[in-house]
């Protein structure tokens, strides 16, 4: 008895040409690019009285830049330490905290920077500003 066999049904197929699946395909790579990245508002800086304002610490914070002024990095990092317990989470005390040390690490009273190039002036003071120094020119 001979076999008998049906023919297999052919899958369903799209029947898009050539040149609009170029364009959908197209499409869909630069729908990719038209999202806009969001913009960034600019924030101003912090600052000891910005971060500080109302607490005990900010008068520990004057008592600090004046012994750290006068070359006493000791005394100024015990009032830092003892300031870090009334504000803990003031990123400005640590900062200076860490400036002392490191200023005591190395046995150095004071930070100076010296530059010869006068176009880069703007950014020493800016930089010196961040640390809390002062500029001398």
């Amino acid at each position: 008895m001979p076999s008998v066999t049906s023919p297999m049904p052919k899958p369903p197929t799209l029947s898009l040409t050539a040149p609009l699946r170029w364009l959908v395909l197209v499409a869909l790579l630069l729908s990719g690019c038209a999202a806009v990245p969001p913009t960034e508002t600019p924030q101003t800086p912090v600052t000891a009285d910005t971060e500080l304002a109302g607490s005990p610490a900010r008068s520990l914070l004057a008592r600090a830049e004046q012994a750290r002024d006068s070359g006493q990095n000791a005394a100024a990092g015990r009032y830092l330490e003892r300031a870090l317990t009334m504000a803990p989470n003031s990123s400005w005390l640590y900062r200076e905290l860490a400036l002392i040390q490191g200023a005591r690490l190395v046995g150095a009273n004071r930070i100076v920077g010296v530059d010869l190039n006068p176009e880069r002036k703007a950014l020493g003071e800016r930089w010196l500003w961040e640390l809390g120094e002062r500029c001398i020119f």
